[in-house]
């Protein structure tokens, strides 16, 4: 019986000195979105920004769907977001803040993540959480999510009111409108937050918004606009 103790009691120390050390080297890492037009910080309705010479911008809405996320170490480990997707919304600044918890504290070497929702969630039809439609980034119409939504005015557009709007998703090739970012990062320390630029005239390369000013619907010019993720995000230096 005295061995049968001394054999629990040991088993209890052991794990109580597992979960501290593991706890010990575990951290928080916030990884922040920020949103720019070029080399500017974005201003929700507040500010007009040139985009080509005879063209002036202002946005009223900004959206996006981020998931998938995966944290790389560069001794081959990776960490996996147990959420799989986050709505990134600019008119609530702390969606754009993604918190996680019990990281590895060991130095990054990229984070991988998917912009916009994959077709095995669009299949399964309107769900919860940030999926929710009532986040108005579902087509009830196409029973499908809205990946990307950019909506604003430009002088150029021949609106009544000068208003574009681009509401990019689609599920289906050839059509599909999820990519995979990767972004490497090279620093030499452990880093608990991690800087996301994200720059939105690079959406808007090739769009003419004279002659284009509404996709709203899957298809060739969706896809066109989704192709553009891979440069639209980089990492930015700890400010």
């Amino acid at each position: 019986m005295k061995k049968f103790t001394s054999y629990l009691r040991f088993t209890f120390i052991l794990c109580l000195l597992i979960c501290t050390a593991k706890r010990a080297c575990s951290a928080d890492l916030s990884i922040n979105f920020l949103p720019y037009f070029q080399q500017e910080k974005l201003l929700l309705k507040e500010k007009e920004y040139s985009h080509t010479n005879a063209e002036s911008i202002r946005f009223s809405n900004l959206k996006c769907y981020v998931g998938q996320l995966r944290i790389q170490y560069t001794d081959g480990s990776f960490y996996e977001d147990a959420i799989p997707y986050h709505l990134l919304d600019y008119s609530e600044p702390t969606t754009m803040q993604l918190s996680l918890t019990g990281v590895p504290e060991k130095r990054i070497s990229a984070i991988n993540f998917a912009f916009g929702v994959d077709s095995s969630v669009n299949v399964q039809g309107a769900m919860g959480g940030d999926l929710d439609p009532v986040k108005g980034m579902y087509w009830a119409w196409n029973s499908g999510y809205i990946n990307l939504k950019i909506e604003g005015s430009s002088n150029v557009c021949t609106t009544h009111d000068h208003s574009f709007e681009l509401h990019i998703g689609g599920f289906q090739a050839p059509y599909a409108t999820q990519r995979v970012i990767q972004l490497p990062i090279n620093q030499n320390s452990v880093q608990d937050s991690i800087l996301v630029k994200m720059d939105i005239a690079r959406f808007l390369n090739g769009i003419d918004l004279s002659r284009v000013n509404s996709i709203v619907m899957p298809g060739k010019a969706a896809a066109e606009v989704a192709a553009r993720s891979v440069d639209v995000f980089s990492i930015l230096p700890k400010q």
